[in-house]
């Protein structure tokens, strides 16, 4: 593994469990919550670092679904911050797989 891969893997995952850790202790999430958030940011970790493209494929359709649901969403749904971090977490997903990917 490259150096540009192996910063990839620790933003991505860093950036997640950074989020899931603020999540839980603002009270947002419970365990089962949490575990499962866990999980799921092993789980793309893992395939960012053996099949880069599914892993791009998933976080692309993330990324299309979230901007058609704030398309069909009402207006305020705009300003929602749950919509903006949704958005955010994908391009961060994105942006590391690019990374990877160069690497």
């Amino acid at each position: 593994m490259l150096f540009h891969q192996l910063l990839a893997v620790i933003i991505y995952s860093g950036w997640h469990y950074g989020k899931v850790y603020h999540d839980n202790q603002r009270g947002h999430l419970n365990f089962k919550e949490a575990f499962n958030k866990v999980l799921l940011i092993l789980l793309m970790s893992y395939l960012l670092f053996a099949n880069t493209l599914l892993f791009f494929a998933i976080t692309l359709a993330k990324l299309l679904y979230d901007i058609i649901t704030m398309i069909v969403s009402p207006p305020p749904s705009l300003l929602n911050v749950k919509n903006k971090q949704n958005l955010f977490d994908a391009m961060i997903g994105l942006a590391c797989c690019v990374v990877y990917t160069i690497g």
